[in-house]
């Protein structure tokens, strides 16, 4: 609410401008009497509803809160009404040992005492409500003490200070994000300059409220700040934007009833029109502005509007209706001490009176106008100085703020990274703990594995070695004792060749699955020709075959070759090949194919057999031990055949997939380089 006084200190000489109203920011109150008092009535019926709560009690913090509301309510109605209940805030907040209660008891206080003129008082209970704010961490009511300190600042004349004030709430706000109380300080802020006519620094304060109140969209406050941007524009020169921003405002003020907003930009538009030299225009604009006046206690608007009013007769050439006016002016300037309307209106009238030739009266207004014209020339250079003292003081000040923050800043990094290093090496620690515990659970795993593994290779070496070496030692000894003759040797020898054959054939799969478990393998790769390679692995099992009757289809490319160990080769060949005899049932077909693909020679052998399981083709793959099983001839196992043969296609760098499923065949792809890889 705009200020209806500017309050003259001795200390400080009135720089009194009808940008003052700008002032309104600094109490937060809504605008005009019409909305005050419906805000204070809304206020009485809060606490009578609080009132009447079972139990009620006045130390309640909530009925605390709406008596402080209800004390800045009536500021601008009833002063005394702000300082009686403000009192008794302070009183209940004591009682009930409520920090912020006791705050805004003080700041009530404090405001009552700044808008009596009653400076010191003022400020001395706002900044003892600083400091209950700060103890009790309340932000909002930390702003609204540097907003009252502020107010009590530019109503005193003391810009620089209020500069300070100003510039200290609008960074706390920022900080803790109350964008309405940043809107107030960043307005004011504008206003400390423009009422120093620096229009250059005062607009980015006005456009940066601007910016906040767009992001907002307060509708409100974007008026308010119009208003004042087009009153400064006028006075920078610029009329266009003056009445832009000013008709702007209106649009918005006129729906919300803010006379005194409203009224200030009309008169805005008024100078504007007198100095377009649009005379009936201007006169049309300031008697909005009056009308508007008239509800509303605003002398400081009244002697602006018909010094306006005044100005504009006297160009229109009716001296008589501009002299009405212009004392007018002069005498609610005089009343309120408003230096600058003085000054105006006694400019005036010294051109009227010298105009109807009294040279006595024309020279007294003369020198008044002179006199007080000097003394705010003088005042205004002696705050323009002290505004740059008090912008030098802020930064000063924020940049030994800021370098203190950045030293706790750097400190608290520093902890930080300590932490975070600590932090890290413990988890590295703890990683490498249960790294460990995982490799000696791989290792404890590993071990059993092995363990069972050797247990089933002596399981094997016992049971197949052993059992046939037994059968022909017994048959040796049975010769020798004449037991047996030679023509029942000869009718075994069959047998017992097979039975050594498997024999030797077991024993060279232990040796190699106990070197490649062990010590490693390294092949002595050649270039093997693939087609003779499966010939002579498959000549060792012809009588297996011939008894079986298996048929034996082969479509191997006689040009295919590969890099092969050729030991390994016919290792894996005569495993797969025994495999697939082995599992092939009597009558059944085995398939020996070849095909060659961009370096890679693939050997498929596939048969007709019962075929594997998901789970065995698995464990082969995975080098996992599998459970010996007979053929469909009771043929014997070990286990390890298509194992030894995964292990030594790997060392060979090749590769094994299986492919099969039960009762319908398997098929095993070899896969090897054709040509040297290094």
């Amino acid at each position: 609410m705009p200020l209806s006084t500017i309050v003259h200190n001795r200390s400080y000489p009135s720089l009194g401008k009808r940008s003052i109203i700008a002032l309104c920011c600094l109490l937060f109150f809504l605008e005009n009497g019409f909305s005050q008092k419906k805000l204070t009535d809304s206020l009485l019926q809060k606490m009578a509803s609080y009132e009447k709560l079972p139990g009620f009690s006045k130390k309640d913090t909530n009925y605390i809160k709406v008596l402080y509301e209800l004390s800045r309510s009536y500021i601008y109605q009833i002063p005394d009404s702000t300082r009686s209940i403000s009192e008794q805030v302070l009183k209940l907040s004591e009682q009930a040992n409520f920090k912020s209660g006791i705050a805004r008891g003080k700041i009530g206080l404090g405001l009552y005492h700044i808008i009596k003129g009653e400076f010191e008082q003022g400020f001395t209970y706002a900044d003892e409500a600083i400091e209950k704010a700060k103890t009790s961490n309340a932000d909002t009511l930390l702003l609204q003490c540097f907003n009252t300190k502020a107010m009590g600042q530019f109503m005193r004349g003391n810009y620089p200070q209020a500069y300070l004030e100003c510039k200290t709430g609008e960074r706390l706000a920022k900080k803790v994000g109350n964008r309405e109380m940043q809107v107030f300080f960043t307005m004011n802020l504008a206003t400390c300059f423009a009422i120093l006519k620096d229009h250059e620094q005062a607009l980015p304060y006005y456009q940066k409220a601007l910016q906040i109140v767009n992001e907002s969209n307060d509708e409100d406050q974007r008026a308010q700040i119009e208003s004042n941007m087009g009153y400064m524009y006028l006075h920078s020169g610029d009329y266009q934007k003056a009445r832009e921003y000013s008709q702007r405002a209106i649009k918005i003020l006129n729906r919300e009833k803010y006379q005194a907003w409203e009224s200030f930009a009309w008169a805005t538009l008024g100078e504007v029109a007198i100095r377009e030299k649009k005379y009936d225009q201007a006169l049309e604009y300031f008697s909005r502005s009056e009308a508007l006046l008239t509800p509303i206690q605003d002398m400081q608007r009244k002697a602006e509007t018909y010094q306006g009013i005044a100005d504009t007769y006297y160009w229109k050439k009716e001296p008589e209706k501009s002299l009405e006016y212009a004392q007018m002016a002069e005498n609610i300037s005089k009343t309120i001490n408003y230096h600058v309307g003085i000054v105006k209106s006694s400019e005036l009238l010294h051109r009227l009176f010298e105009a109807k030739n009294k040279p006595q009266e024309a020279l007294q207004y003369l020198s008044l106008a002179r006199h007080l014209s000097d003394s705010i020339l003088e005042s205004e250079n002696k705050t323009k100085f002290l505004m740059l003292e008090a912008q030098a003081k802020f930064d000063r000040e924020m940049k030994l703020l800021d370098l203190e923050n950045e030293k706790k800043l750097a400190k608290q990094k520093t902890i930080t990274y300590i932490s975070i290093i600590l932090f890290l090496a413990l988890l590295i620690i703890a990683f490498l703990i249960r790294k460990n515990a995982i490799n000696q659970e791989k290792a404890n795993l590993s071990l059993q594995e092995l363990n069972n593994t050797k247990d089933k290779l002596f399981s094997i070496i016992g049971h197949d070695l052993k059992s046939p070496i037994a059968t022909l030692q017994e048959l040796l000894e049975l010769y020798t004792s004449r037991e047996i003759s030679e023509k029942d040797i000869a009718q075994l020898a069959p047998k017992l060749k097979e039975n050594v054959d498997h024999s030797s054939f077991t024993l060279n799969n232990l040796l190699y699955w106990a070197k490649t478990q062990m010590t490693g393998v390294k092949p002595n790769t050649k270039s093997i020709k693939v087609e003779k390679a499966i010939s002579s692995a498959c000549l060792l099992f012809q009588s297996k075959i011939e008894a079986k009757n298996i048929k034996i289809h082969c479509t191997i490319c006689s040009e295919l070759h590969v890099m092969v160990d050729p030991i390994h080769l016919d290792i894996v060949l005569r495993n797969i090949i025994s495999n697939a005899i082995k599992f092939t049932p009597k009558k059944g077909e085995i398939y020996f194919s070849s095909n060659e693909n961009t370096g890679i020679g693939e050997i498929a052998i596939c048969d007709s057999g019962i075929g594997m399981s998901k789970t065995i083709i698995n464990d082969i793959i995975s080098s996992r031990y599998i459970e010996p099983s007979s053929g469909t001839d009771k043929e014997k196992g070990t286990g390890l055949g298509l194992q030894i043969s995964n292990e030594l296609i790997k060392i060979n760098k090749g590769s094994l997939t299986i492919e099969s499923e039960i009762n319908k065949g398997s098929c095993l792809r070899i896969l090897l380089p054709s040509e040297e890889i290094i």
